[in-house]
């Protein structure tokens, strides 16, 4: 206990006592530092593969939509392109009047040839957009009414000749 009382060697074992102190917490730092940056790699090691597993699955999901939208974009082509059996009955419903109409009336083929014409010069310019798309989509039928030529009050008396060949 002598030596205790000596102010050297009290200082020099204080000194001692706290840099053994010291070291320790150092040490204990260090290895609990160390054990955070493994954990912290670990952590971002794993953020990352969620990330990237995240981001391959939603680059598939991608893949498979284009995939689904060239499809249907396909699909609606060719569905445009297709002439349903129902509309082309139709068509060949209207071509056997039309050559029926030639045949029995003689003043049809000039006047349907006018008109026809006229038709096709009317859907070229909607098809070219100098008609508006709502007039030729959305009631065809009242947008282009025909005009009605004003009657006409003669006071000539049918011809007998026409009655008598409408009653045969």
């Amino acid at each position: 206990m002598e030596l205790l009382n000596n102010p050297l060697i009290a200082g020099v074992a204080g000194l001692s006592i706290g840099l053994i102190f010291a070291f320790i917490v150092m040490v204990s730092s260090w290895l609990k530092r160390r054990s955070l940056e493994k954990e912290n790699a670990s952590l971002l090691r794993n953020h990352i593969l969620m990330h990237d597993t995240g981001h391959k699955a939603l680059s598939a999901e991608l893949e498979g939509l284009k995939k689904q939208n060239e499809n249907l974009r396909i699909t609606v082509s060719t569905l445009k392109a297709k002439t349903e059996k129902s509309d082309l009955r139709t068509l060949h419903i209207y071509d056997k009047a039309i050559r029926l109409m030639i045949v029995r009336a003689p003043g049809f083929a000039p006047v349907w040839e006018s008109t026809l014409t006229e038709a096709e010069v009317e859907m070229q310019q909607v098809d070219t957009g100098m008609i508006a798309w709502i007039k030729r989509t959305i009631r065809p039928s009242l947008v282009n009414k025909p005009q009605q030529a004003p009657l006409q009050h003669t006071n000539q008396q049918p011809n007998p000749a026409v009655n008598t060949d409408a009653a045969r």
